[in-house]
């Protein structure tokens, strides 16, 4: 069940999504020292924008939780694991995370997530 704020619509949640020069931006809101690393869906943020809401089995401990946030969203997006890394929210839940490569791939592949996530929920 979702708490409030959260599902997975991709229509909605596309906004979690920045398509930039070199690649993408994606939001997330992580939750650390969870069971496993997994992209649960997507939760409203208070501004209203929406974010991946993002579990790691990572402490927030030496950069280990972005480092996990980086290498979970490459591998969910298909790109190389060095084209990802945190650009903002570093010691914060809410994060953004730029993934160099082809934005017009790399943001289909997010919207495939996205639907695959809300064909789960």
């Amino acid at each position: 069940m979702s708490s409030p704020g959260e599902g997975t619509r991709p229509a909605e949640a596309i906004d979690a999504i920045r398509a930039t020069a070199g690649g993408i931006v994606i939001a997330a809101r992580v939750t650390p020292r969870a069971g496993g690393d997994k992209v649960t869906g997507t939760v409203v943020l208070g501004d209203g924008r929406r974010a991946l809401a993002v579990r790691l089995a990572a402490a927030p401990v030496a950069d280990a939780a972005n480092q996990s946030l980086a290498r979970l969203l490459a591998r969910e997006l298909g790109a190389p694991r060095a084209a990802a890394r945190v650009v903002a929210g570093r010691r914060g839940r809410v994060k953004s995370v730029a993934i160099a490569g082809d934005a017009a791939r790399l943001a289909a592949a997010a919207r495939s997530l996205l639907e695959r996530l809300a064909h789960d929920s």
